[in-house]
C-alpha cells in the first residue's frame, strides 16, 4: 500500500488549529454585473426614482447648433408625415405602460412621450416642402370619401417579437377595416402624384417605446417578457378618428418635435 499525502502538507490533519477569521464578501466585478444605463447618462440606482428626461436618447450638440432649435433643412427637405390624432384618455393609458415595467427594467427602453404619441397612416420621411399643398389636396381625396369612426387599444406587442423586441407597442381594434379602407385611399392619391407606396403591409400600431443601444440581449428579453404582460385599464380607451394631419418631424438637439401643417376633416 503507498502511503497517504496529507491533505495539507506541514499541518497535522488531527489537529488544524483554531478557525481562522471569516472571509469578506467580495462583490462581483463591475463587469460580471449589469446596471441598466442611458447611454451618455447616468446609472440607474436601485429605489431612486427615475427622472422623466431619462427615458430619452440623451442631448447631442453639434457645432453651431444652439440647444433647442432645429438645424437649417437641407435643399428644402422636410421629413413628414400623416396621422391621426389620440385622445387624451388613450395616451394616458399608453404612456402608463411603461411604469406598469418593473423598475430596473425601465431605463432599457426610450419611452415615448405623451405629445409624440399618433396614429400614423403614412410617414413621408424627406420630402420638398414645396409639395405640401399637393400632399394635403391628396389627404382631402382620402378623407373625403371616409366618414369617422372609432378604434380601441387593444393589446401589447413588440417588433420583430417580444422575445427580443426592439419597438413596444398597443395594437388597436375596433373599426379596423375602416381605418384600413382610408389608409388605401390614402395611398393611392399619394401614387398618382408621384410618391412611391411603401413596400411592406400597413400594420396599424401605436408605438410606446424603443430599446436603447447596447442593452444585453438577456435584458431585452427580460423587457419583452415584462411588457408582454403589461395589460392596459379596462374599459380600454376609445380613438375617435376625425380628421388627418400632415406633420413636420423637426428633429431638434434634444429630441424630436412635430409641428401641424395641415388638418382634414373626415367625411
Amino acid at each position: 500500500m503507498f502511503p497517504t499525502r496529507p491533505e495539507h502538507p506541514g499541518r497535522d490533519p488531527r489537529n488544524p488549529g483554531p478557525p481562522g477569521p471569516p472571509r469578506p464578501h467580495r462583490p462581483a466585478p463591475a463587469s460580471a454585473r449589469f446596471v441598466p444605463q442611458r447611454p451618455g447618462g447616468p446609472p440607474f440606482v436601485p429605489g431612486r426614482e427615475i427622472p422623466r428626461r431619462d427615458f430619452h436618447a440623451p442631448t447631442v450638440t453639434r457645432p453651431g447648433v444652439t440647444p433647442g432649435r432645429a438645424a437649417e433643412p437641407q435643399d428644402g427637405l422636410w421629413r413628414m408625415f400623416i396621422a391621426a390624432d389620440l385622445s387624451a384618455e388613450a395616451k394616458a393609458a399608453l404612456t402608463g405602460t411603461a411604469w406598469k415595467v418593473p423598475e430596473f427594467l425601465r431605463p432599457n427602453v426610450r419611452w415615448s412621450r405623451a405629445e409624440m404619441m399618433h396614429l400614423t397612416l403614412r410617414f413621408l420621411g424627406d420630402t420638398s416642402k414645396d409639395r405640401v399643398e399637393a400632399i394635403t389636396e391628396c389627404m382631402t381625396d382620402a378623407a373625403s370619401r371616409s366618414g369617422k369612426f372609432t378604434l380601441r387599444l387593444d393589446d401589447t406587442g413588440g417588433f420583430p417579437n417580444l422575445t427580443q423586441p426592439k419597438v413596444l407597442w398597443v395594437g388597436i381594434t375596433g373599426e379596423v377595416e375602416r381605418l384600413q379602407m382610408l389608409q388605401a385611399r390614402l395611398e393611392g392619391a399619394l401614387e398618382r402624384i408621384g410618391i412611391a407606396g411603401e413596400d411592406r403591409r400597413y400594420n396599424p400600431h401605436l408605438t410606446v417605446g424603443r430599446l436603447q443601444r447596447e442593452v444585453p440581449p438577456f435584458a431585452v428579453g427580460q423587457v419583452g417578457q415584462a411588457f408582454a404582460h403589461v395589460r392596459l385599464p379596462e374599459p380600454r380607451p376609445d380613438l375617435p378618428v376625425e380628421s388627418l394631419v400632415l406633420y413636420r418631424s423637426r428633429l431638434m438637439v434634444d429630441g424630436p418635435r412635430y409641428e401641424e401643417l395641415a388638418r382634414v376633416p373626415l367625411g
